[in-house]
């Protein structure tokens, strides 16, 4: 994805393919363009962009529903026009 990709995938409702978040750690790559290039090496190498801690994952997947993260999700999910709780996300995560 170039930047210039960026409004048709958009438009396509296609917006976990134009997250910024997903391509700073170059999942938009092939895996193998993205191990020859040196950033993409070194921040896989300390785990970056590959991990995640359980109370994120427990946030997007059950937020909506459990009172120990609706706040949190609220705020952080809900509230997220782009990359929040879109129709999108939303019937993703019911059918999860």
């Amino acid at each position: 994805m170039t930047c210039a990709d960026v409004p048709a995938l958009q438009d396509a409702g296609h917006l976990d393919l134009a997250s910024i978040y997903r391509n700073i750690f170059g999942e938009n790559l092939k895996p193998s363009r993205a191990e020859k290039t040196e950033l993409f090496r070194k921040l896989n190498a300390f785990g970056i962009g590959a991990e995640t801690s359980n109370r994120v994952d427990n946030l997007l997947v059950y937020g909506a529903d459990d009172p120990a993260y609706k706040a949190d999700y609220d705020e952080l999910v809900v509230s997220d026009p782009v990359y929040g709780a879109t129709a999108a996300f939303t019937a993703a995560q019911r059918t999860y």
